[in-house]
């Protein structure tokens, strides 16, 4: 895969998990592969390990929770946010494993985005 050449701020791409009773990243089954093959162990939004974006704010719906979509609820839940990171992008793998015929997931991504920041 050939490199974007944009600055990081100038790119962008939406990943959404929609779940019900399916996990995201509570149990590892759940990642995505970077342009140059790294799994990662975040989902979008942040960049921080093991949490999805609501994680790092504070906002999942329950307390405490690093994603909404590990709790395995059995009502549809959503995880989702934005990769920014030019080195990461585009993404060349996602991997969903906590699925079968009562586990539901649903997978999103969106179109790679670049545009040019106004100064």
């Amino acid at each position: 895969m050939k490199s974007i050449e944009v600055r990081p701020s100038d790119i962008m791409l939406m990943l959404m998990f929609m779940f019900t009773e399916a996990k995201l990243l509570k149990d590892d089954d759940t990642w995505w592969v970077s342009s140059d093959g790294t799994k990662k162990d975040h989902w979008s939004g942040t960049t921080m390990s093991g949490k999805c974006a609501c994680g790092t704010t504070g906002s999942c719906y329950k307390d405490n929770r690093d994603c909404n979509c590990d709790d395995g609820a059995s009502y549809w839940m959503q995880d989702k946010g934005y990769i920014t990171s030019r080195t990461d992008l585009p993404v060349s793998q996602i991997r969903a494993g906590d699925t079968s015929s009562s586990k539901l997931a649903f997978i999103t991504l969106g179109s790679l985005r670049c545009y040019e920041r106004g100064e």
